[in-house]
Order: C-alpha cells, then sequence, then structure tokens
C-alpha cells in the first residue's frame, strides 16, 4: 500500500514569535493613527501617510534595497565571510542613506511632493531620521540573515511603545509635531538596535575586498533599489492622483490603505525574514512549495477577517472620520491577498539571484499599476485604487510563476 507524507502546513515558531512582536507595535501605532484622526483629521492623515512616504523613498536605496540582498548573501555565506559580509552591508547603508536622504530632501524643497508649508520648513530632519533608520534597517536584516530570530523579535516588540511614546509625545503640537514624530524616531531606536542586534563580530574592510564585494552586492543592491523605490514611489503618485477628486477622497483611500498595509505587510514581512535565508542556504534546508504556500493562505485568512470587521475597525483607529473608507478597505484586502500570492515566487527569484528577470518583472507591474491608477479612479474613485492593485497583481502572479517555471528554480522538498 502506497503511503504519501503529510502535508507540511505548521507555521514555523519564529514566524509566530515576529508576528505577536509586530502586531503588538502595530495595535500601538494604530493607537497613534487614532489620536492622528481626532486631532488633525483628514489633513493630517494625509501629512502622516505622506512623510512616511518619504521616509520609505529615503530608505528605499540603503534599507529596503539591501536587507533582501542582506538576507541573501548572509543566508548563503559560510561562518567565515559572515564577520566580512557583515560589516559591508553597515558600510553600503550608511553610505547610500546619506546620499537618498539628501535627493528626497531636494524633492521636497524643488516642491515635487505636497506638504503644508509649516511641515516642510522641518524638511533638515530627513538626512538624520534617514541615515539612523537605514542603520536600523541593516541591523535587522543581519540579524535575520545570521537567523537570530529571538533577538529579532525581542527588539521589534521593544521598539513598538517606544516607538508610540515617542508619536504620542509630538503629535499634541498640531502638523509641525508630525515630522519629527515620523521622521526621527531612528536616533532612538538606532542605539536600542545597536545593543539588541549586535553584529559582532565584524571584520573591518580592506581596499583589495572592493571589488569582490562590490560583484556580490551591486546586483542585490541595484535589484533591490527598483523594487524599493517602487513602492513609496507609487504610493506618492497615487495619492497625487487622488488628491485631484478632492482631500475626502484622498483621505479615504489613505485610512483604508494604511490600515491594510499595515497588517500584511506584518505577515509577508515576518514570512519573507523567515523564508528567504533558507531560500539561499543549501537545498535539504530550503523549505518547500507547501510551506512557501502558507504565504497566501494567511493573507487570505487575513483578508477575510480584515473585510468582516474593516467597520469596527475603521471606527476604532480614526474614530468614524472616514465613513467612506469601508468599501476601499474591503476591495484593499483583495487586492492584498493576490499580492501575497506572488510572494514566494519573488523570493525564489531573489534566492536564485535571477535578479534581472525580478527587477523587469517589478518595474513592469508598476507602470501598468500607475497607468490603471490613472484610468480607472476617475471613473471610480478611491476604489479604483486597489482595483487596479488587484488587476496588476493577478497579471504579476501569472508572470513571475511562469519564470519560476521557466528557470527551474522551485523546490520540491516538503
Amino acid at each position: 500500500m502506497t503511503t504519501f507524507p503529510r502535508p507540511r502546513f505548521q507555521l514555523p515558531w519564529s514566524v509566530v514569535g515576529n508576528l505577536a512582536a509586530t502586531s503588538l507595535r502595530l495595535g500601538l501605532l494604530f493607537l497613534v493613527g487614532r489620536e492622528v484622526a481626532r486631532h488633525l483629521g483628514s489633513e493630517g492623515i494625509v501629512v502622516m501617510g505622506q512623510l512616511q512616504n518619504l521616509m520609505g523613498l529615503g530608505l528605499a536605496l540603503p534599507s529596503m534595497a539591501l536587507n533582501s540582498g542582506i538576507q541573501q548573501a548572509l543566508g548563503s555565506a559560510t561562518d567565515a565571510q559572515v564577520p566580512e559580509r557583515s560589516s559591508w552591508a553597515l558600510l553600503s547603508g550608511q553610505a547610500l542613506a546619506v546620499l537618498s536622504a539628501l535627493v528626497v530632501t531636494g524633492l521636497v524643497l524643488t516642491g515635487s511632493v505636497y506638504l503644508p508649508e509649516v511641515v516642510g520648513r522641518t524638511v533638515w530632519m530627513l538626512v538624520p531620521g534617514v541615515c539612523a533608520m537605514a542603520l536600523v534597517g541593516n541591523l535587522q536584516a543581519i540579524s535575520a540573515g545570521r537567523r537570530r530570530m529571538g533577538k529579532l523579535n525581542l527588539f521589534i516588540a521593544a521598539s513598538g511603545p517606544l516607538q508610540a511614546l515617542w508619536l504620542f509625545a509630538w503629535i499634541h503640537l498640531g502638523l509641525v509635531g508630525l515630522a519629527p514624530g515620523v521622521v526621527l524616531f531612528g536616533l532612538v531606536a538606532a542605539p536600542c538596535a545597536a545593543f539588541l542586534l549586535s553584529p559582532l563580530p565584524l571584520s573591518w574592510p580592506r581596499r583589495d575586498q572592493w571589488r569582490e564585494q562590490a560583484k556580490l552586492w551591486a546586483p542585490l543592491a541595484a535589484m533591490g533599489s527598483v523594487v524599493a523605490v517602487l513602492g513609496p514611489l507609487k504610493n506618492i503618485l497615487f495619492r497625487e492622483t487622488l488628491l485631484a477628486q478632492g482631500i475626502d477622497a484622498a483621505g479615504d483611500w489613505q485610512a483604508a490603505a494604511r490600515l491594510a498595509e499595515l497588517v500584511f505587510a506584518t505577515w509577508t514581512a515576518a514570512f519573507s525574514t523567515w523564508a528567504l535565508p533558507r531560500l539561499s542556504g543549501p537545498a535539504e534546508r530550503r523549505p518547500g512549495l507547501q510551506r512557501l504556500a502558507l504565504c497566501p493562505l494567511g493573507a487570505l485568512a487575513i483578508g477575510i477577517v480584515l473585510a468582516g470587521l474593516g467597520a469596527w475597525l475603521l471606527d476604532l483607529a480614526y474614530v468614524g472620520r472616514f465613513p467612506g473608507a469601508l468599501p476601499v478597505l474591503r476591495l484593499q484586502c483583495l487586492a492584498e491577498v493576490v499580492q501575497a500570492s506572488t510572494v514566494p515566487l519573488g523570493l525564489i527569484l531573489i534566492a536564485r539571484r535571477s535578479l534581472k528577470a525580478y527587477a523587469g518583472l517589478e518595474i513592469s507591474a508598476a507602470i501598468l499599476q500607475l497607468l490603471l491608477v490613472r484610468l480607472l479612479v476617475p471613473s471610480f474613485g478611491p476604489v479604483g485604487v486597489p482595483l487596479s492593485i488587484a488587476l496588476e497583481s493577478s497579471v504579476y502572479l501569472a508572470v513571475a510563476w511562469w519564470l519560476v517555471r521557466r528557470r527551474e528554480v522551485v523546490t520540491l522538498a516538503p
């Protein structure tokens, strides 16, 4: 009699710990969002989202672009290579942070990005804020690449109350308080990250290593930079499109998108942090398709709960200021579930260093998404944004699956 192994859909404990720590942090940030909505209304929510997107744009190269590469490089490194690669990761991150912060500051000073004048005066804070948060992000990626998930989860859990208190202390100053509240938290978080996630021992970079390290980091950084820049840039362009429909339309979308993205990003980030170093490691330790299927299955469960409790959560988070956000939130849940289905395929391409294919796919998808937003928002209002994301993600899923199968990089081990 033929027997078949039982499917292994058990959620890894490190992912559970990451979810718990991040959920605590997000729960506290929801309380902050509620206070922003109570005191500052739609304008406060839009400005807060714009500042977060500017920080995301500034961190695109030094943190988000490098972090997947750091996890891939450390996940595939021998014990002897870990100190050297950790050092280069931190050095590259800080060099890129200064450059990125200056570029983003220039965007605000030239008026290319909307910010009220009272907030625009504090734009200089972006330089120290981006540098500090880049250090925090790189330290987290090094910890994940070394599979030190316990320390990483402890830092995430500890940083939640700290960030909430920091924001609470600033938002009562009005719109002008949002800038230091959102932008300068890294100055507080960086010392805590250095203490809890210490990457020691490090190996001081030598000049004769530059060419070798450039071959390792340049493709990963180039791929990551494309992906990382696209996220906040798309949101900024979405917001500019919606502002043409009125501040209330932009506020409804921002309220729904912020709620959905925080919840779903928690899940996909926890899964990616666990999966990418393992996909980059030895073949016998790579997760199989059954484990990778946890990403879309978990997102589906989250989407059902979030869509069902949407009205209550919006009222809880924003004190009832965005009644038009409920249909946007429900469609956003659908879009996020489809997007989560693409995450494992993208991780496989990154782990196998299929970087040109991955970057090309991301760029093409972003262009398609922006075109759909331009076409659908004038007719459907704020629900046109999640509808565009859902349609684009469906195309992305089909193309990514074809790329993965064509390159024969799917691991079938249980």
